[in-house]
Formats: C-alpha cells, structure tokens, sequence
C-alpha cells in the first residue's frame, strides 16, 4: 500500500467517524489539511499496522503555538481555524491531540495510547508545551484520562 492509499483509506474511515465535510468548525479531513499539517510537522500522523499490512489505530497529533491554543479551548476559534492560523515554527509551545481511530475489534490493547506517544514524541515541542484535546466521546474521554499518566502532563479539554 503506497502513503497516497494508505491516506486515503484512514482519510475515507476517519470523515465516515467525525463527519467534517458537513461540519464547518471541524477541521477538514482532506489532502489540503494533510498538507498543512505535513508543512507543520511531517510526524503529525502515526499509524498501527497489523500483521497484514491494515491500519488498525492511527493518531492525529498537530503542533500550534499557545495562543492559539487557548482561544481554541475558550471557543474563540474552531478547530478548522486553529489548523488555518497554526505557523510552521522550529519549536512549538502547545500540542493538539487532533484525533485518534482503533479499528472496534483492535481495542482494549493500548494501541490508541502508543500512536499518540509516538506522534507527540515526533514534535519539536518547548518542555513546558501545553497539551490539549477536544474528546467528542465518552470513549475519547476515557482515553485521555489513560494517557495523562504516560505524558507526565496535564491534557486541557475543551469542553
């Protein structure tokens, strides 16, 4: 499977999930926002495999700069806006835990847990970054309160 089938196929999954080509404030899941997100941090996607070669848990991780971070989490901007006005930058003081996907008969083996780590580990982040997601799901809520621990960090949640 090439990176362009492969994106495609997590793309097609991940809008059947989140649904954002109707929804304005998400952020898009499209090959432009790849792009943007590729300019940002080329590590802000990890995948994990199956013996077969098929994604069975991806991560969608975006660096942003703080400010931004905290108009997003006070609902001054969207999340489409926070992946518009993001600048690429060399170090990033904030984190976005974007998005994470385990295939239903994956779940329960901490693979959600380490494409996150993974994907946190690939951003050139300051030490005192700030962390912050936006759960949509009583399971994505169940998962950040599993993952603080291993960041050694606080997770801000929009609510």
């Amino acid at each position: 499977m090439t990176s362009n089938e492969l994106n495609d196929k997590l793309m097609k999954i991940a809008e059947g999930v989140y649904g954002t080509a109707t929804d304005p404030d998400q952020m898009p899941i499209t090959r432009e926002s790849a792009e943007k997100l590729d300019k940002l941090c080329s590590g802000w996607l990890e995948t994990e495999f199956d013996e077969a070669g098929e994604p069975i848990s991806w991560a969608v991780v975006m660096p942003t700069q703080r400010e931004l971070a905290d108009k997003f989490l006070n609902k001054e901007i969207s999340e489409r806006d926070l992946l518009n006005l993001t600048e690429p930058a060399d170090i990033y003081d904030a984190v976005y835990i974007v998005s994470v996907i385990t295939v239903p008969e994956q779940r329960g083996r901490g693979l959600a847990i380490k494409v996150i780590n993974r994907a946190i580990n690939n951003m050139p982040v300051a030490s005192d970054a700030i962390y912050f997601t936006w759960p949509t799901t009583k399971e994505g809520e169940a998962l950040i309160k599993k993952l603080q621990p291993t960041l050694s960090k606080q997770i801000k949640i929009r609510e």
